[in-house]
C-alpha cells in the first residue's frame, strides 16, 4: 500500500539540494578520503562507488583537484563526456582492455554457479 506522504516525491528531488538528498552520503565519504589523503601524500587513495555513486556532484567534487584521490564508479547511464561530443558508453566500446579475467560467481539461492568475464580497462 502506498504512503501518502510519499506521492510526488520522486518528482520533488529534482529541486532538492543535493546537501538534502540520501546520495550526498557519497560526497561526504569521498570528502572523508580526501581528508584521508592529506595524511598519506605518497599513497595513491580509491573511493569506490557501485551505480548509486554515479551522481554529477560527486564527479565534480573529484574533478576540482585532479592530484588525489581518484573515483572509480559503476557508471549507471550513458552520459555526454566533458568534451560534449562523446558519450560514455561509446568511449568505453572504443577503449582498449588492458586485461581480462575469468571470475568463478558461487551459486546462490535461484541461480547456478557461473563464470563471470571482468574486463579491465583505464579511462582518463
Amino acid at each position: 500500500m502506498c504512503d501518502p506522504a510519499d506521492f510526488g516525491k520522486k518528482h520533488r528531488r529534482f529541486g532538492l539540494p543535493i546537501e538534502q538528498k540520501k546520495s550526498h552520503k557519497w560526497i561526504k565519504s569521498y570528502q572523508t578520503v580526501l581528508e584521508a589523503q592529506k595524511h598519506c601524500p605518497d599513497t595513491l587513495l580509491v573511493r569506490v562507488g557501485d551505480r548509486e555513486a554515479d551522481i554529477h556532484e560527486l564527479f565534480e567534487t573529484a574533478g576540482r583537484d585532479a592530484r588525489v584521490p581518484k573515483l572509480l564508479v559503476r557508471p549507471e547511464r550513458d552520459r555526454v563526456l566533458v568534451d560534449g561530443q562523446e558519450h560514455l558508453w561509446d568511449h568505453i566500446a572504443q577503449t582498449p582492455r588492458s586485461d581480462i579475467q575469468t571470475l568463478r560467481v558461487p551459486r546462490r539461492v535461484n541461480q547456478p554457479a557461473r563464470d563471470a568475464r571482468l574486463e579491465v580497462l583505464f579511462l582518463s
